[in-house]
């Protein structure tokens, strides 16, 4: 037995390091006891409470039940569909997953804990699983981080509408309040992920003209993570947001200056201009930002924090100082984790203040004040008194409402949105016990896991430490040096040709589905040529995938590749002929998509950079 789970172990090494080493420890006390009998010949698992029998497979034919189990899942599948399962307890129902699906079929299996594996992988061989190309593991008790966070990495935006989610026998009611949370947590990764999504295929062309718009400053600003070094830990950081509360409490702010890191999001800016507070930082993170934020008192001199992908005019119109984080920008981003220059991306949760929250964490406030928060409609408003929005934006202009509770219990009208972003900061605050939150907010929702007083409270407990935030700008070194600058300038010189190969590849890929299309019309799309075919237009989507390059062509038509995937995996069709021939035709639409997208920026950027 022994020889069986050094066997497992050692494929976990090799697949998981930290598993490996977490296996070896002692597992939680679950209140069960994992156990097998020999019925019939066959060696049965189950778990052994004080009071009750758990079975993990069938007592009588296991067989039958993994055929009828996989089924059922067949019947909800399509192609590409991705499974998630909770709970490996039973590995033959992981096994005839494996060999009644098709090799597009991508399994992701979620084990809670060890409790129950670590005793079976003692006499059960489960190498077979973990080594499957196929199939993923994630342990629930070794995430470093959240479980929506995590199955964000594994989700696609196609997943949203093309994936299954499948439970082992009896995982549902041996791990109740954990399953809840993984259905929660994958739940939340999937609104994410289409929410993420749906707001890049409304930025796509933005985003191209911002990025290459956006070099110029970036050649010229200053490197956000060495100013995060810079700062006092001990000093407190105050993001300001555009909540309608914070018309109440904005003018405390200005005891607040010189003793705190005001970071404002661009929303807030024009309230602080007109109750005449200038913030130490402004934060902005949208493609299409109106420029009524930024046009009253000293707002064009704030510092500001952004990406490339941020509305251009707006990051044009600051006359200040620029630090950019990492943002959805895999060809720029490749240059500067080759050359290891620090620049990082901000979680966003979703929205600008989410932003300038992970901004004051990233760096490394031990004290972080929220204002203006409300994350609610307050006093049936939308944005605080002197905002952009706050004269424009109505409550019965928004969409998808809901309701939250307040901090004292009481039913404020709110929006999915804002509970989406609320939920979010929730989960940072309680992966976060090195960092104190307050919610200074003084009205909207409550936020669970912060310290909730009025601001002036706040500033009198927190904002002890003088701090000057101009001098620690000035301290502060470029993003590049000179070598640094000259090398990215020849690297950006290097896109329109590593386009042009997204293009030739994606020329290779169309006229592979047009073959694939007259094969399936003379009904062989069984034969040796139609899978060769098909594997060479995988081969080509994740040569393209890969290319850095193709997410600049993809920023073109995203809008239009997202609704073709909904198409796909939408679509109900009769046959298996009539199903391969929707696949391929929309595949080839796409392919000629990537061919006409790529022309068209291609010609652009070569425009673009020939003034670096």
């Amino acid at each position: 037995m022994r020889d069986i789970f050094d066997k497992n172990v050692g494929c976990l090494e090799k697949i998981k390091p930290d598993y490996a080493k977490k296996i070896l420890e002692e597992v939680e006390d679950c209140g069960f006891t994992v156990k097998s009998e020999v019925i019939s010949d066959r060696k049965v698992w189950y778990l052994e409470y004080p009071d009750k029998i758990m079975q993990l497979e069938s007592l009588y034919d296991n067989n039958e039940v993994s055929e009828l189990w996989v089924k059922h899942i067949q019947e909800g599948i399509r192609f590409n569909t991705k499974i998630f399962v909770y709970g490996i307890g039973n590995p033959e129902l992981i096994r005839k997953l494996i060999e009644k699906t098709g090799e597009e079929n991508q399994i992701i299996m979620y084990e809670p804990n060890f409790s129950i594996l670590k005793p079976m992988m003692e006499e059960v061989d489960f190498t077979d699983i973990l080594e499957n190309e196929r199939c993923t593991l994630i342990m629930g008790n070794c995430l470093e981080d959240s479980l929506r966070n995590v199955y964000e990495g594994y989700i696609t935006y196609t997943d949203c509408y093309n994936m299954y989610q499948a439970t082992s026998m009896n995982y549902n009611t041996i791990f109740e309040e954990d399953y809840k949370q993984f259905l929660k947590g994958v739940e939340m990764a999937l609104s994410t992920v289409a929410s993420d999504y749906s707001f890049y295929s409304n930025s796509g062309k933005y985003s191209n003209k911002n990025l290459f718009k956006n070099i110029k400053h970036l050649l010229e600003s200053k490197s956000l993570e060495e100013l995060n070094k810079l700062v006092d830990k001990d000093v407190p950081a105050i993001i300001v947001a555009a909540g309608p509360s914070l018309s109440k409490n904005i003018n405390y702010l200005k005891e607040a200056k010189g003793k705190s890191i005001i970071i404002c999001i661009d929303a807030a800016m024009r309230a602080l201009a007109r109750a005449n507070i200038t913030p130490d930082l402004c934060i902005t993170i949208d493609f299409n930002k109106e420029l009524g934020h930024f046009d009253e008192g000293d707002s064009t001199k704030v510092p500001m924090i952004c990406s490339l992908i941020s509305t251009a005019t707006f990051v044009d119109q600051s006359k200040a100082v620029k630090l950019f984080y990492k943002d959805v920008t895999p060809y720029i981003n490749e240059f500067f984790d080759k050359n290891d220059i620090a620049y990082k991306p901000l979680p966003t949760g979703g929205t600008v203040a989410n932003n300038a929250l992970s901004a004051a964490i990233h760096m490394g406030c031990k004290n972080i004040i929220i204002i203006g928060q409300d994350l609610a409609f307050t006093n049936n408003k939308t944005h605080a008194e002197g905002t952009v929005k706050g004269e424009t934006v109505t409550i019965d202009k928004v969409k998808h409402p809901a309701e939250v509770e307040d901090m004292n219990g009481n039913m404020l009208k709110t929006c999915w949105e804002f509970i989406m972003y609320k939920q979010w900061i929730e989960e940072t605050i309680a992966a976060r016990d090195d960092i104190h939150f307050i919610n200074a907010t003084e009205g909207g929702a409550g936020l669970k896991g912060a310290e909730h007083i009025t601001l002036k409270e706040a500033i009198d407990k927190y904002c002890k430490k003088e701090v000057d935030v101009t001098a620690l700008l000035e301290k502060t070194p470029p993003i590049f040096t000179e070598k640094q600058k000259a090398d990215f300038i020849e690297y950006i010189h290097g896109i329109p040709d590593a386009i042009k190969q997204v293009e030739e590849d994606a020329l290779s890929g169309r006229k592979c589905y047009e073959k694939m299309l007259k094969l399936i019309e003379k009904n062989d799309y069984q034969s040796p040529a139609f899978i060769k075919l098909y594997n060479k237009t995988k081969d080509l989507n994740e040569k393209i995938e890969k290319e850095k390059a193709s997410s600049i062509v993809f920023n073109e038509i995203q809008h239009q590749m997202n609704e073709t995937m909904k198409t796909i995996f939408s679509s109900e069709e009769d046959d298996t002929k009539s199903e391969l021939r929707v696949v391929c035709l929309q595949g080839k639409e796409s392919f000629d998509r990537i061919v006409k997208a790529a022309k068209s920026i291609r010609e652009y950027i070569i425009e673009q950079v020939s003034e670096y």
